[in-house]
């Protein structure tokens, strides 16, 4: 289904896969099927952002796809910043990976095989966003600042002119200290093992904090 769904967004005939999308979810609500990764995009496509949001306060399941569709939905319709940053915190918690393909810090991979198995459904929710999010230098904004500081943060950044780039732009901006204490905070958790998911859950509070901070200054 996700393959003939892509297949026709490709092709532009998104209507046609909305209907598509729309006809699976109804009776998947035990999230069994990818289907609403399909109708979330679709609708993203049709600039159906207030019914993105009806959508998702009536779906019995969360879904990647769904909460950054909210984020993207939440800008379009003017909603109060300080929400849209606590969605896409929320957003991003669900699979920290997913906006490094999205902004192309990462590299997609080139075919089928070299994706990882733990990483197929981060790169097929990457592939269905991307497009979305990289559509205007507004809602790049919104998605680059809490990405970079989250992979400065848990060195899921490796380019050394892009990380000392930041680190400026964080001293202008009157958070270095912060970030410092943050980042030497993540890196204590790591060496004491502790689960993964829990430290992208502590860096990401401490993205949030020190992201207000400097719309605060």
């Amino acid at each position: 289904m996700m393959n003939l769904g892509y297949s026709l967004l490709s092709e532009g005939n998104t209507e046609e896969a909305l209907t598509i999308a729309k006809e699976f979810s109804n009776f998947d609500d035990e999230g069994y099927f990818p289907s609403r990764t399909l109708l979330y995009r679709c609708m993203l496509d049709l600039q159906m952002y207030d019914e993105i949001l009806e959508t998702l306060e009536s779906d019995p399941l969360e879904s990647v796809v769904g909460e950054h569709s909210r984020v993207i939905s939440l800008i379009e319709t003017g909603a109060d910043d300080a929400e849209i940053r606590d969605s896409l915190n929320y957003a991003i918690s669900l699979d920290p990976d997913v906006p490094f393909f999205v902004l192309n810090i990462w590299d997609f991979p080139e075919s089928d095989e070299e994706i990882d198995e733990d990483m197929e459904d981060t790169i097929n929710y990457a592939t269905y966003l991307a497009e979305p999010w990289c559509i205007s230098d507004k809602r790049l904004a919104v998605l680059s600042a809490p990405t970079f500081l989250l992979g400065y943060l848990t060195n899921r950044l490796d380019d050394e002119k892009e990380i000392s780039a930041l680190k400026e732009s964080y001293e202008n901006t009157g958070v270095l200290s912060d970030v410092e204490k943050a980042k030497s905070k993540i890196a204590e958790m790591e060496a004491d093992n502790k689960d993964p998911e829990e430290v992208d859950a502590v860096a990401l509070g401490e993205t949030a904090s020190i992201i207000e901070k400097m719309l605060s200054l």
